[in-house]
């Protein structure tokens, strides 16, 4: 079952193996000294909706935008650049805000962000202020409660795996 597969991480395991909880990944925590590694994968079904209609497939979410950024150098693989900052270009108008509007979704109706967060010092800060930047870009309203999820402090960084769990 689910205790088999190991996906998140035992912390009396970790300490066994004399890993300290310094270690430990805490995504946006001060006392990060980096991401602990971490095995695990996952399956997700996309389907086109007509098709999972057609199918009697359950419609759990609907991917109302999707884009690959990179800083255009690729030297950083755990602290990215700010290319995703693309996606917001043009504000109101970005590709992004007319993505979502087109689901009837405003740039307020967004609850909650699932961010890659690798424990490192350079990449949390780099995509908090992604994050916050797109928010305003597309006219977040000041004040609306915006909640993070970092689920790498619960099942350490499991590489591929890790985009998958995220959702």
């Amino acid at each position: 079952g689910f205790g088999d597969m190991a996906a998140t991480a035992d912390t009396e395991m970790m300490r066994s193996k004399g890993i300290s909880d310094a270690k430990f990944s805490r995504a946006n925590d001060r006392r990060r000294l980096g991401f602990l590694e971490a095995q695990g994968g996952g399956t997700v079904l996309l389907a086109r909706g007509d098709l999972a209609l057609k199918m009697g497939l359950p419609v759990l979410a609907v991917v109302g935008y999707a884009q690959s950024f990179a800083d255009g150098v690729h030297t950083s693989i755990p602290a990215p650049g700010l290319g995703a900052l693309g996606a917001g270009r043009g504000g109101r108008d970005s590709v992004l805000a007319r993505s979502l509007a087109k689901l009837g979704v405003g740039p307020d109706d967004i609850a909650v962000i699932s961010k890659h967060d690798t424990s490192t010092l350079a990449n949390d800060p780099n995509e908090t202020e992604l994050h916050e930047r797109l928010a305003d870009s597309m006219g977040r309203s000041a004040g609306a409660p915006l909640f993070i999820v970092s689920q790498k402090s619960l099942t350490g960084h499991a590489k591929g795996g890790a985009a998958v769990f995220q959702m």
